[in-house]
């Protein structure tokens, strides 16, 4: 979370005023608002039934796909909040 909530608010506040900024600050807010249980549907939806890249249940053999999901579905709204508190220092910095 850490390290793309630092790339996010860099792009964001490098492109201050313009798409960049605007594009990476609507999904920081919608991002730090919409709760983990309404994320976690979207993600099994998109990546599970429409992408065909994650699995959707079960445990499998332990393999690290299984716990991309869950991971990310926890690790967003932390993704978000980094990357307004970078965007914030770095544009107050420069």
């Amino acid at each position: 979370a850490l390290l793309l909530g630092s790339v996010l608010g860099t792009i964001a506040a490098l492109n201050q005023n313009k798409l960049g900024d605007y594009t990476v600050i609507a999904l920081a807010t919608a991002g730090s608002t919409i709760p983990t249980f309404l994320i976690a549907p979207v993600i099994q939806l998109l990546f599970g039934l429409t992408w065909r890249l994650l699995p959707i249940g079960g445990w499998g053999d332990g393999a690290f796909i299984n716990k991309v999901g869950p991971v990310l579905t926890l690790a967003l709204p932390q993704i978000a909040i980094v990357a307004r508190l970078m965007r914030g220092s770095m544009i107050e910095s420069l």
